[in-house]
């Protein structure tokens, strides 16, 4: 009788501890054993159209992110994923994105406004050389010269409110002398104009036009003739002829003290003029 070797007795007791080992799990967890034969059996599919082919008895071997290797009745194959149809494509397990379309988002966007680089050189030119022309400048003067010029500044809106008082017109909203563009709208109905002449401002080739339509109507509105609304075109005596309007009396206003000189009482009464 012969004896098993060493060895022998080792590997036989190696594999029947194996064999016990796997029977305990399949015992404790029977559904691993199905599961694992679930997931290395490849999935098939009875028909599978592809545009306008379709395979039969069809079995997926490979699929990535673009491409589908399968074998079917015939062979093997390979379709591109986007050919698919979109039910097809979620029966295989593929996250289907919306298309994106093209057409732009419906939000407001500001017009961008470019401006000539020259002319931005320009403007930081003027501000470098006025500040280099003030830097010497001792702070004193340039606090009186803006006084002075406040001052210039008050003294016109004065006369233009003085101007649209003494019109024949009556103007309106004369509050608005005070400001600096807003202004031109007292003065324009005090020359009989219509307020809307105001817009003209934002054509300036228009501008001199309406300056020299307004200088002989606000002329003929302080009963002056033609040669005053000539002066206030001319460069020089256009300040002299503002003067004149705004601080000369009319016709009536000097027939008026007239009367209170030589105390005729009337029962006339000037809007513009306040009672003694």
């Amino acid at each position: 009788m012969v004896r098993p070797s060493q060895r022998t007795i080792k590997t036989n007791f190696l594999k029947k501890s194996g064999a016990a080992l796997l029977v305990a799990a399949a015992c404790l967890n029977p559904g691993s054993i199905s599961r694992g034969e679930e997931a290395a059996k490849p999935e098939t599919y009875d028909v599978l159209t592809a545009g306008s082919v379709s395979y039969t008895n069809v079995s997926v071997q490979t699929r990535t992110k673009t491409d589908l290797f399968f074998r079917h009745s015939t062979g093997f194959g390979n379709i591109k994923v986007k050919d698919l149809d979109r039910s097809t494509q979620l029966r295989l397990g593929y996250v289907i994105e919306d298309p994106k379309t093209n057409a732009p988002a419906r939000t407001f966007t500001a017009p961008k406004v470019e401006i000539d680089p020259r002319f931005e050189e320009l403007a930081e030119m003027i501000v470098w050389e006025t500040r280099e022309a003030l830097a010497p400048i001792p702070r004193k003067y340039i606090y009186e010269a803006v006084g002075i010029f406040c001052f210039l500044y008050l003294l016109f809106c004065n006369c233009c409110r003085l101007l649209c008082r003494k019109s024949a017109h009556e103007a309106k909203f004369t509050g608005l002398v005070w400001l600096p563009i807003f202004k031109q709208i007292p003065l324009l109905k005090a020359a009989g104009m219509n307020a809307k002449w105001f817009l003209l401002n934002l054509l300036p080739p228009l501008m001199p036009f309406l300056f020299i339509v307004w200088c002989f109507k606000i002329a003929r509105a302080r009963g002056r003739g033609g040669l005053t609304g000539l002066l206030l075109l001319l460069p020089v005596t256009n300040i002299f002829a503002f003067l004149y309007l705004a601080l000369s009396r009319g016709a009536g206003e000097a027939e008026e003290d007239d009367r209170a000189d030589r105390g005729v009482i009337t029962l006339y009464h000037d809007k513009h003029r306040p009672a003694a």
